[in-house]
C-alpha cells in the first residue's frame, strides 16, 4: 500500500471537529486552522461534553454559542454527533470541514493518523472485540456522519501509536510465537492525553520532558505510563482496555486464571464483557458508585474499601513501572481523577513515600487548576505536577500528521 501525506493549501483553512466518544459520552470540539495553536484555536466555543445516559450536556471552558442555545442530546451517541455537526456546519457554512475521530485501537498497523476509507474502516471494525466500550460506538459516528455527507474527509488518530515503539521486552507477553504473530501484544492507550501532557512540558517544562517520568492518567479509565526522554517504555495497559489500576467499571489487573473459571462456571461471552466492562471496579468493589466523588461523599465503609484499593493498587503500578527507566524524576496526575481529587493524588502519595515523594498541602489544591501545569510538592529531586490534559487538541493536530491509504482493490 502507497502512503501520502494529506495537506491542506493555505488558502482553505478548514474547521476541523474532533470527535472523543465513549460507551455513553461523546466530547466534541471545533478548531479553526487559520488560527496558530497558541493563540485559542478553539473556532467554536465549547468543548461540548455529553452523557446520553444522564441526558446532560457540559461546556467545558468556554460560553455557549448562539448556534448551541436551544440544543439538547438525542437519544443515542449517533444521533447526538450528527445533530451537533449539522449545528457546526451551519454555523460555518462557507467553511471546509474535517473531522478527526479518536480511535482506541489502532492494532499493528496504524501508528500514525490515518484517513478512513474502506481498507482502514474494515480493519479498524476487526478490532472492536478487543475495545468493546469505544470502539464500536466511534466507528458508528464515523458511518452516521459519512451518511448525511460523503464528501466528508474522516481522520482516525490512535490512542495506541504513543506506544507504538515500545521495547519488545515490555510489549510482549510471554506466550507462543503464534498468538504473538496475531498481534496478541500490549499496546497500551490514552495516548492522546499522553501525547498532550508531553507537549505541554516541552512547551513550559522543557528539561523536565526529557526526564524519567511517571504520568497517572486517572479518570473513568485510567492508565499509568512510565516515559523515558519522551517516549513511553511500559504502561499499565496491555492488550485491552481492562489490564492495571481498577477502572470506574473495569477491574484492573485481573489472574487470568478468573477468565478460565468464569468460562467453566458457564458464563457466556456477553456475560464476561458485562462483567468485566461494566460492573468491576470501584463499581463492583463499593456496589455503591463507579464515580469517585460520590464514594468520597459516602460513609459506607464498601465506599471507603473501594477507594483505598483504588489508591493502593495505583501506587504499587507507579512503584513497579520505574524499574522500565531505573527510577523516576517526577510523577504527573491527569484526568477527571488526576487533575480534581486532592485527596486521591494524597492517598497514593503517602503510599509511595518510601521512595521520596512528598506532597505539599497547601499546592495540593482539590478541584479544576486553572494553570496549565501545577506543582504540588517541594522536593527538587522528586518533582510532582498536575497537568490538564487536551486530547481534542491534540486530535485537531493529527490533521497535519494524517497519511491517506489506498483502498484494496
Amino acid at each position: 500500500m502507497n502512503d501520502s501525506v494529506m495537506r491542506h493549501t493555505d488558502s482553505t483553512h478548514p474547521i476541523v471537529v474532533t470527535f472523543n466518544v465513549g460507551s455513553a459520552t461523546i466530547k466534541m470540539a471545533a478548531y479553526d486552522t487559520a488560527k496558530a495553536v497558541d493563540s485559542s484555536p478553539l473556532a467554536w466555543s465549547p468543548l461540548f461534553d455529553v452523557n446520553i445516559n444522564l441526558k446532560t450536556k457540559n461546556k467545558v471552558w468556554h460560553a455557549m454559542p448562539q448556534s448551541l442555545a436551544d440544543w439538547e442530546p438525542q437519544d443515542s451517541l449517533t444521533d447526538t454527533a450528527v445533530s451537533l455537526f449539522t449545528r457546526v456546519k451551519q454555523t460555518f457554512p462557507a467553511r471546509e470541514i474535517v473531522c478527526i475521530h479518536r480511535v482506541v485501537h489502532g492494532g499493528k498497523r496504524y501508528h500514525v493518523p490515518v484517513v478512513i476509507n474502506e481498507t482502514v474502516m474494515a480493519h479498524l471494525v476487526e478490532l472492536s472485540p478487543i475495545c468493546p466500550l469505544h470502539q464500536p460506538p466511534a466507528l458508528s459516528v464515523v458511518n452516521a456522519l459519512q451518511a448525511i455527507d460523503t464528501k466528508l474527509v474522516h481522520i482516525a488518530a490512535f490512542d495506541t501509536a504513543f506506544h507504538y515503539h515500545r521495547p519488545e521486552i515490555w510489549s510482549s507477553y510471554a506466550l507462543p510465537k503464534s498468538l504473538r504473530d496475531q498481534g496478541v501484544r500490549c499496546y497500551g492507550f490514552h495516548g492522546l492525553s499522553y501525547q498532550a501532557i508531553m507537549r505541554k512540558l516541552e512547551t513550559y517544562l522543557p528539561k523536565i520532558a526529557k526526564k524519567r517520568l511517571i504520568i497517572a492518567h486517572l479518570g473513568s479509565g485510567c492508565s499509568i505510563t512510565a516515559v523515558d526522554n519522551g517516549e513511553s517504555k511500559d504502561s499499565t495497559f496491555g492488550f485491552s482496555g481492562l489490564d492495571g489500576v481498577p477502572m470506574g467499571t473495569r477491574p484492573g489487573h485481573l489472574d487470568s486464571g478468573v477468565i478460565l473459571y468464569m468460562v467453566e462456571q458457564g458464563w457466556t461471552l456477553e456475560q464476561m464483557n458485562q462483567c468485566l466492562y461494566k460492573e468491576s471496579g470501584l463499581l463492583g468493589l463499593s456496589e455503591i458508585s463507579n464515580d469517585v466523588r460520590d464514594l468520597l461523599a459516602s460513609d459506607d465503609p464498601r465506599a471507603k474499601f473501594a477507594l483505598v484499593y483504588f489508591a493502593t493498587h495505583a501506587a504499587k503500578e507507579i512503584a513497579s513501572l520505574m524499574v522500565s527507566m531505573k527510577g523516576c524524576d517526577a510523577l504527573i496526575f491527569t484526568a477527571g481523577i488526576g487533575e480534581q481529587s486532592a485527596i486521591i493524588r494524597q492517598m497514593i502519595v503517602e503510599q509511595l513515600d518510601f521512595l521520596g515523594f512528598s506532597l505539599d498541602a497547601d499546592k495540593n489544591i482539590d478541584g479544576r487548576i486553572d494553570v496549565p501545569i501545577l506543582r504540588i510538592n517541594s522536593d527538587d529531586d522528586k518533582q510532582i505536577y498536575v497537568i490538564l490534559t487536551d486530547e481534542q487538541l491534540e486530535l485537531a493536530l493529527s490533521l497535519e500528521h494524517a497519511i491517506t491509504i489506498e483502498t484494496d482493490a
